[in-house]
């Protein structure tokens, strides 16, 4: 009978004239199905959990709360096809989220379960907030979007890793750190998707310190100037809002430079000051300067250079370490938009005073950055400076990378191929490119078909050409540009190259006997012109 068990009782009978009949007692026993709600690693029941069961007509015939025991249902029909849902993913004692991700549901039939009993798993994804050394990082505002950009969770880190709340297994998810503790840049967003088989995940991620070294210089000398008395002050907050002149640090010039590691904020704005210079050199103008908010991924500290100078006003055109970059072009201009100076950057600073007025307010442009650089963001200033406070003006180029996105499809329905690999290659030379990283820029598609390397910038530019087809397509040989509009130099640029493939065709019989009969035709006119020479020559 339906929700019973077939008995397993076996009767052995004789049946003759004397016992025509025999009387046969035959117990069911009731179906019984035994549900639990676990962990991932399946031994732990988790309590909490709000749980349905539903035959396959929709119908809900059971629904309770896990509890740490597993749930018994009787009388289940043991060939009926049912369905486990998880309506609500486990609550804590104080009716709390606990942070388990919500478990797909599970269609069973009873008889196909082993000693008819059935675990529903519940996974936890974690995050692990860490600086550089693989230490737990407290105090950073974190949040978790879905795709749809709807907020699921968000928590200050501690020193314990935080299980996220509100998922669902299978879906695609965003972390992202909203604001990182003081003296770490913020850590650019992750994508990640929880997996569907149960098993816990941990994501880590890793804040860069701020590392930041003032260099207090003498112009005339190029060495450290000793005895200058400095002040570093915030003065502007990551939305760009006053914070007043709010005193960072004091301190008297030396021979090395002032060191701020895991001081300053991401995305604030500074001001530095000298405040009083030493006999025999004029003070330098106060000088300005910005944390990127996001880690720009340079390996040395930022540094910040102040020269002391005989010059008004001037212009210092430095990499991101502080060194001097030649080669830029520049110019500043009036308000009105007229260019009233033009140069190109050298080993020193370029002297303004000569085409500036004081009081009066400037721009100051990059026309053109050095090979491998990004153009600054331009400039606005007023002359303030004097004989006795020159005014220096910091403009900071970066390394210019290149991000190329091969993205490889079938010709014919657009399909990515994995398994394809390509060769990046330099513009002037036809030499395989190399990453910044020093590496072959050798690559591989994968499942989506795409494959990714970073690249130095270059003036020449480079194209892409497929080494390796995947099976079952042909090699393409055609050069595919990475074309890009050299005269903008963004720090970043992505520059995204589709390769196409064909597939191989098989010869069918019929094209495979009229390849013969054209080969047996060849035979034949060549065979036919020799014996014409054989009979003249004879």
């Amino acid at each position: 009978p339906s929700g019973m068990l077939l008995s397993e009782e076996v009767w052995t009978l004789k049946i003759d004239e004397e016992t025509p009949v025999h009387e046969i007692s035959a117990v069911n026993r009731p179906v019984h199905t035994e549900i639990s709600k676990t962990d991932a690693t399946g031994e732990k029941e988790i309590p909490g959990a709000v749980l349905s069961l539903s035959d396959e007509n929709g119908t809900v015939i059971d629904e309770w709360v896990s509890s740490d025991i597993p749930h018994r249902i009787e009388g289940l029909d043991e060939y009926g096809t049912y369905v486990l849902r998880e309506e609500i993913t486990p609550r804590d004692e104080n009716g709390e989220d606990a942070g388990y991700v919500r478990a797909s549901s599970v269609t069973f039939v009873p008889a196909e379960l082993a000693d008819h009993k059935l675990a529903m798993k519940n996974q936890t994804v974690s995050v692990s907030k860490q600086d550089m050394g693989g230490s737990e990082l407290p105090g950073a505002r974190m949040c978790v979007l879905d795709e749809a950009g709807e907020l699921k969770d968000s928590w200050i880190s501690s020193d314990t890793p935080h299980r996220i709340r509100n998922l669902e297994e299978g879906n695609t998810y965003r972390l992202i750190e909203e604001i990182p503790p003081e003296g770490f840049y913020r850590a650019e967003e992750m994508s990640f998707t929880v997996t569907e088989n149960g098993t816990d995940q941990n994501l880590v991620m890793h804040d860069e310190m701020i590392r930041v070294r003032i260099r207090k210089l003498d112009e005339r000398t190029g060495k450290h100037f000793k005895g200058a008395s400095m002040n570093l002050y915030e003065i502007r907050d990551e939305e760009g809002n006053e914070t007043g002149k709010q005193l960072v640090d004091s301190w008297i010039s030396s021979d090395e430079d002032r060191v701020f590691d895991g001081i300053l904020k991401a995305g604030y704005t500074y001001l530095l000051e000298e405040e009083k210079a030493a006999e025999g050199v004029y003070r330098a103008a106060d000088l300005e300067f910005n944390i990127e908010a996001v880690n720009p991924g340079d390996e040395e500290p930022l540094t910040i250079i102040m020269i002391d100078a005989a010059a008004e006003i001037s212009a210092a055109k430095t990499d991101h370490t502080g060194r001097y970059l030649a080669g830029a072009s520049l110019c500043i201009e009036d308000t009105e938009g007229n260019v009233i100076h033009e140069w190109i950057s050298g080993d020193h600073a370029e002297d303004l005073s000569p085409y500036t007025e004081g009081g009066m307010t400037y721009v100051l442009k990059e026309t053109k950055a050095p090979s491998g650089y990004a153009c600054f963001e331009a400039v606005r200033f007023t002359v303030s400076g004097t004989l006795q406070k020159p005014q220096v003006i910091h403009a900071v180029d970066r390394p210019a990378k290149i991000r190329l996105v091969i993205v490889k499809k079938d010709a014919d329905d657009g399909a990515p191929l994995a398994d394809c690999e390509c060769g990046v290659f330099e513009k002037g030379t036809g030499r395989l490119a190399h990453d910044i990283s020093g590496k072959e820029a050798k690559l591989t598609t994968g499942a989506d078909g795409t494959a990714a390397v970073t690249l130095p910038a270059s003036e020449a530019g480079y194209y892409v050409r497929e080494i390796r087809a995947p099976k079952g397509y042909r090699l393409n040989p055609s050069r595919f540009e990475a074309e890009y509009d050299h005269s903008v130099n963004p720090a970043v640029r992505i520059v995204t190259v589709e390769v196409t493939d064909e597939k191989t065709s098989v010869p069918t019989g019929t094209a495979m006997y009229r390849g013969s009969v054209l080969i047996a035709a060849g035979i034949i006119l060549l065979m036919t012109g020799f014996l014409r020479w054989a009979v003249k020559r004879y």
